[in-house]
């Protein structure tokens, strides 16, 4: 099968346009260190409202005596719920409640705050089980 008539297969998505345009590194780095920035705000502002400025993780810890649930998995589930809405995204279908950017600042926001949890919590311990 020829590009373009792979190209003309693949509805609902700018293949050619992907494959004709080019963009120089410093331009990936550049927004690369915007998404940085931006999630690091976010992290900032979302924080002050989740959390006790003393107590690192303390909405987390909350739900964990709730619901006697694994840290790791409630970080999964709020991770998951924006995989679930940049999935929708990548089959083209609309997104109502926020933009594919806000999904993907925050998806990177829990893959971070995992990793905070890792080294905070496990790393110490040599842990890498629930």
């Amino acid at each position: 099968m020829s590009e373009e008539s792979l190209i003309n297969k693949c509805e609902g998505f700018e293949i050619s346009r992907f494959l004709s345009t080019n963009y120089p590194e410093s331009t990936k780095s550049e927004i690369v260190n915007a998404t940085i920035r931006e999630c690091v705000d976010v992290l900032d502002k979302k924080g002050k409202d989740y959390n006790d400025p003393d107590e690192t993780f303390s909405e987390i810890k909350a739900i964990v005596r709730s619901l006697g649930v694994s840290p790791k998995v409630i970080l999964m589930v709020y991770l998951y719920k924006h995989l679930s809405a940049i999935f929708k995204w990548c089959r083209d279908e609309n997104l109502e409640s926020e933009p594919v950017s806000s999904r993907l600042t925050d998806a990177i926001n829990y893959l971070i705050l995992m990793n905070v949890y890792r080294v905070l919590y496990e790393e110490e311990k040599g842990s890498g089980g629930c």
